[in-house]
């Protein structure tokens, strides 16, 4: 086979094969493995520039209820990770992610039964040590977090949330920044900006919280002291309307 012929197989395995192959085997492995259903629409890659974009990506519970989703996953490694020695990404973008955080009323986490899943089908490994790993540029674009606490009775949404991060990586003295923005529905805002390493862990940044609802966070002091949250100026009003 030549040259010409090597690179046209290569060009159909990595362009029709392999997105065929993640679309009938995600979900089957996520069934076995996961204990929870997932569907995903269209999935491309180019084998040229090791690009690959997913499409709609949807993970529930075995009952059909959601728990997570993407609206767009596109990843764009790079050729050098065979030089590095390490996995090498130029970009990861996730556009419109959501997630589902949901409390039962007897006090089960969505979040903890997953990741008790995933401790329960985790393989044992000798080699415990961090994968060599880059990443140019991460970012999360349009998110949103549903929280809905049935034992608590609290419900609110965090939307959008947006995330960025530069220079992440695993090998040796290398630092990276980064920064998170998110919006609650009551009106309250969080941004985080900052810088980390990984290898060894270190970090630091600013940590900003904004119009943050006491009402809602009083739902979640109920437990540990015998205290009401209420809104400055209600409070205000009543004290007010006691002194008419």
């Amino acid at each position: 086979m030549g040259v010409a012929g090597a690179v046209g197989v290569y060009a159909l395995a990595g362009g029709w094969l392999l997105p065929q192959v993640i679309k009938s085997q995600l979900p089957k492995f996520v069934e076995t493995e996961l204990e929870r259903k997932a569907s995903i629409g269209e999935v491309s890659f180019n084998p040229f520039t090791l690009r690959l974009a997913v499409q709609q990506f949807q993970l529930t519970e075995a009952s059909g209820a959601p728990l997570f989703g993407v609206g767009g996953l596109e990843v764009e490694m790079q050729w050098r990770s065979l030089l590095r020695r390490a996995w090498s990404f130029a970009d990861i973008r996730i556009v419109a992610p959501t997630v589902q955080l949901a409390i039962a009323p007897d006090g089960k986490f969505n979040i903890a039964e997953f990741m008790a899943t995933l401790n329960k089908r985790k393989h044992d490994d000798s080699d415990s040590g961090m994968p060599r790993l880059v990443i140019e540029h991460f970012a999360l674009e349009q998110g949103t977090v549903d929280m809905h606490d049935r034992h608590a009775g609290y419900r609110d949404t965090y939307a959008p949330i947006a995330f960025t991060l530069n220079n992440l990586s695993t090998l040796p003295d290398e630092n990276g920044d980064y920064a998170l923005s998110a919006d609650a529905g009551l009106g309250g805002k969080l941004r985080w900006k900052g810088t980390n390493a990984l290898n060894p862990i270190g970090g630091s940044g600013v940590l900003t919280l904004e119009n943050v609802a006491l009402p809602g966070v009083s739902t979640y002091l109920k437990s540990f002291a015998r205290v009401a949250v209420a809104v400055v100026c209600n409070l205000l009003t009543q004290v007010l309307s006691m002194r008419s």
